[in-house]
């Protein structure tokens, strides 16, 4: 791995939020050559941090095939907003670049209007059969923790959603025990065309981290509050600003002098010389 790339992978390892923040001060069209060196995890990691209408341009900046591969790499619920932000002809191109399960995963968001809850939700979340024991649902969720938020959403035979319990509880239940038996069944949730409005007022934030979406009674997926801060901060057309410096100068520093090296490393087929304060100063020995 190039020199350059490896300090990028390990500053984002070390705080994605700070290392997106250090890119919005370089253009849409470098960041997007950026992300397309970077490993899926990486990319993934750093477009969870990055406003919509930059990732907006990203994308427009790219070809079909290599914006579909910067998608690909990020959570559904993530970047759904941003390819439905995209002029039709442009998103339909790199949605048809996309690996089929991509393609029907996001599908199923973008069929949804702008700013509504199925919009906003992750449609992968884990949920189990009521009649499941909990010694089944644990097996579940070990083989598939990429879709465990936290929460194991209980469904019956039609797919309704009658019940949940955090992890905690699941592991502390007897393992032969039925899971609609121990699961909670009073499950605060939200219609999937529930407006951003009622979305960002739920009373049920003030309890959970995530809530589950509904469709008809059916359950369809579940919202991070993550998501509603993403949302706020894109209507108001704003970025969140963390007032604490943390890594923020020594990424700024990186990504604003660095940067270009990497970028004119890949043009010139060769490294170009880090600047003079990323170099042999006495602190850095």
């Amino acid at each position: 791995m190039r020199l350059e790339t490896h300090l990028i992978e390990e500053f984002v390892a070390l705080d994605a939020r700070d290392a997106a923040r250090a890119l919005e001060t370089v253009s849409p069209e470098s960041t997007a050559a950026l992300l397309l060196t970077l490993r899926d995890g990486t990319r993934g990691a750093l477009m969870r941090f990055l406003p919509n209408f930059y990732l907006t341009r990203c994308l427009e900046s790219l070809s079909p095939a290599d914006a579909a591969a910067v998608a690909s790499s990020a959570r559904d619920d993530v970047i759904a907003p941003v390819l439905r932000s995209l002029q039709d002809a442009g998103r339909d191109a790199i949605v048809a670049k996309l690996s089929s399960a991509a393609r029907s995963r996001l599908e199923r968001l973008l069929r949804y209007p702008d700013g509504v809850a199925g919009a906003l939700m992750d449609p992968h979340i884990l949920s189990v059969a009521d009649d499941a024991t909990v010694e089944a649902a644990l097996a579940r969720a070990r083989a598939e923790p990429e879709h465990v938020l936290y929460y194991v959403y209980v469904v019956n035979g039609e797919q309704r959603l009658v019940g949940v319990l955090n992890l905690r509880e699941l592991l502390l239940a007897a393992p032969q025990a039925r899971i609609g038996d121990v699961a909670h069944t009073n499950v605060e949730s939200l219609p999937a065309l529930s407006s951003w409005e009622s979305v960002i007022a739920h009373p049920g934030w003030e309890k959970v981290h995530t809530l589950p979406v509904v469709e008809d009674g059916r359950f369809v997926g579940a919202i991070r509050y993550e998501s509603i801060r993403r949302l706020e901060q894109r209507r108001q057309g704003q970025v969140a600003r963390d007032p604490s410096p943390r890594t923020g100068a020594a990424l700024a520093e990186l990504y604003g002098l660095g940067l270009r090296g990497l970028l004119s490393w890949g043009q010139l087929g060769g490294p170009t010389p880090l600047p003079p304060t990323l170099g042999d100063s006495e602190n850095d020995r």
